[in-house]
């Protein structure tokens, strides 16, 4: 069975990147643009391990990341973002339920890596 991600952010570019780059790492992929379009596809479908952006064009990716752990407390989710960011947005995220913190200027691997901790076993 392969790892299910669900990938939450609003620029397509960023969701055609990810999405095929997990998908060549052996993974289905799931992306949303909206947090309503991410909990529909959580609603239908079960994920591993979810990465959402924390500026999505009209919603607070932690306000997002805060309803989606009271609908799935065991759903891990990495918090990404493009945005220089402090301590202070790190520590919002890890208060709110999330599972890790990456950055869009990571290398791709480095978010994999963080991702497979979530992974079931081959």
């Amino acid at each position: 069975m392969k790892p299910r991600v669900l990938f939450l952010d609003d620029e397509e570019p960023m969701r055609a990147l990810f999405s095929d780059y997990f998908r060549q790492k052996g993974c289905e992929v799931a992306t949303a643009a909206t947090g309503r379009e991410a909990l529909e596809l959580a609603k239908h479908a079960e994920f591993d391990v979810a990465i959402f952006d924390i500026r999505i064009a009209g919603e607070n990716g932690l306000e997002v990341l805060s309803h989606f752990k009271n609908c799935f407390p065991k759903l891990p989710i990495i918090m990404f973002t493009g945005v220089a960011g402090g301590d202070d947005l790190i520590e919002q995220a890890r208060l709110r339920g999330a599972s890790g913190f990456m950055r869009k200027t990571d290398p791709l691997e480095d978010l994999f890596d963080a991702v497979k901790a979530y992974m079931p076993p081959p």
